[in-house]
């Protein structure tokens, strides 16, 4: 029954707002992923380490690695990739602002375009080719 100024609502109108998201396919991603990567090496912000590790997880020694790396003039982000069983680093640099840890077979292009500096552990390197180049 409509209104007296002849407005009213629709019955089964449309609940919500359309999603617009689309699905990347499995090979688009890697492409992306591997993109990334050869972006950050080619502009020196892809450092491949050959013993990324911490004795024993404390946040204090993880800073102390991260130091070395880092420029003294402004904090930089780092995103480290260790190999997946060094669970001391990633308990070490979880408490670390603008660090984050991530297994290699974890990856992602968000991540990679969001930290300036990656650090890739040698053994790292090895999984992240046998997991996305299937």
């Amino acid at each position: 029954m409509r209104d007296v100024l002849g407005q009213g609502g629709v019955t089964h109108g449309p609940l919500s707002t359309r999603d617009y998201s689309q699905k990347v396919n499995k090979k688009m991603k890697i492409a992306a992923l591997f993109s990334a990567l050869s972006k950050k090496l080619k502009d020196s912000e892809l450092k491949v380490v050959r013993d990324l590790r911490v004795e024993e997880p404390k946040t204090k020694r993880a800073a102390f690695v991260l130091k070395q790396f880092a420029n003294a003039k402004k904090p930089e982000s780092f995103l480290l990739i260790p190999e997946g069983s060094e669970k001391h680093l990633f308990r070490a640099s979880a408490n670390i602002p603008r660090v984050k840890s991530l297994a290699p077979t974890a990856l992602n292009v968000y991540d990679v375009l969001r930290y300036k500096n990656v650090l890739v552990d040698e053994r790292a390197l090895a999984h992240i080719v046998d997991f996305y180049k299937k």
